[in-house]
Formats: C-alpha cells, sequence, structure tokens
C-alpha cells in the first residue's frame, strides 16, 4: 500500500487503528481532509497531531478529530509545527464528540485563529460521528 499513489483522492475517513498512519497520509499527495477516531483503543490525540503536522500533504486543511481529549500543552506543538509549514495553508481544526473540551483548550484555539493558522475551528457534540 505505501507504494500506490492515489492522485483523485481528496477526502481520507479512517479509524485510528491504521497501522502505518503516517505512511498512509504522507502518500496521499491531494488529500485536504482526515477524519479520525482518537482515543482508547486507537492512536492517541497527540500521535495524530504529530504524525499530521510532520507528514500531511502539502493541500491538506482540514482535521476532524472524534472523542478528542487532550490538554491544550499537549496539541499546542501541533500548531508550532504548522505555521512553519511551506506554503501555509490555514487548517480548519473540528472536534467532534469531544469528552471534556477545557478553557485552555478554546483559547488556545483562538490565539492560533487570530495569528491566520487556523482558518476555522469547531467543537461539536456526538450527532455526526462518522
Amino acid at each position: 500500500l505505501q507504494y500506490t499513489k492515489f492522485d483523485q483522492l481528496q477526502i481520507l475517513k479512517l479509524d485510528g487503528g491504521c497501522p502505518k498512519f503516517e505512511i498512509l497520509v504522507k502518500f496521499l499527495e491531494n488529500n485536504e481532509s482526515i477524519k479520525i477516531l482518537c482515543g482508547e483503543g486507537y492512536l492517541t490525540e497527540k500521535e495524530i497531531l504529530k504524525i499530521v503536522a510532520i507528514h500531511s500533504p502539502k493541500n491538506f486543511h482540514e482535521l476532524k478529530l472524534y472523542n478528542f481529549d487532550i490538554s491544550g500543552s499537549d496539541f499546542e506543538p501541533f500548531f508550532i509545527n504548522w505555521k512553519d509549514r511551506v506554503p501555509l495553508k490555514s487548517i480548519s481544526f473540528i472536534i467532534e464528540c469531544h469528552l471534556n473540551v477545557k478553557r485552555e483548550n478554546i483559547e488556545l484555539l483562538e490565539k492560533y485563529k487570530n495569528l491566520g493558522i487556523i482558518k476555522k475551528f469547531e467543537i461539536n457534540n456526538c450527532d455526526n460521528i462518522f
């Protein structure tokens, strides 16, 4: 699979159990969006953010996470890495079915939105899971 190209694929929808998620993300050159389930039994939020920040293609601009539960200090490195991307494309950061949205997380998202790193952010309840 890692040597296959999906030139027309623009949206990828996976659960976090993908064994080599970083390889999958890296070779999907036209991928613009990823929807992924986080947490127990899946990749952790921190692992997902690290992989996306390092391996996502240039066209990528929307990350939708389900069951996201992480502290601001754990996900701020993602936005620090994202701002250094060339070319910089503002990201839509969407949290679905959140487990615990802390005020510090909202403030952090607003900070990076004001800096132009986040195009939009949404925090939604569990209505639209996959």
